[in-house]
């Protein structure tokens, strides 16, 4: 995953992926997820539509912005995590489903409608 070609193909793989679900937007979890979620908008800025991402924390930060969502925005400056916003929330790995439930459930919260989930791995 970190090397220059597995993060394209895994990238490419996911917008091809996601697309049919209408997503305007691709995140998870720190860590795996945000790889998967960078490596899947990079890919989308050459194929279609873009992909913004966001990342979801393990918890707050107690410093700097305190959100738990980091997200990029739209080029009109624009947040991307919005009521009735469609996402889809990808990980790297599902052990425990722990990780990707709590991300499914903190862009819930923000009123997004998570409409694709996916793990790699």
């Amino acid at each position: 995953m970190l090397s220059p070609r597995g993060s394209r193909l895994i990238g490419e793989a996911l917008c091809e992926q996601l697309r049919p679900f209408g997503v305007d937007a691709v995140g998870g979890p720190e860590v795996g997820g945000a790889y998967l979620a960078t490596a899947a908008s990079v890919a989308s800025d050459h194929n279609g539509p873009p992909l913004f991402g966001f990342l979801v924390r393990n918890k707050a930060k107690g410093h700097g912005t305190t959100a738990k969502i980091d997200v990029s925005y739209h080029p009109d400056g624009r947040r991307l995590i919005v009521e009735g916003r469609r996402v889809a929330v990808v990980d790297d790995v599902v052990t425990s489903a722990g990780s990707i439930i709590r991300a499914i459930e903190a862009v819930e919260a923000e009123g997004c409608e998570v409409a694709a989930v996916s793990a790699v791995g």
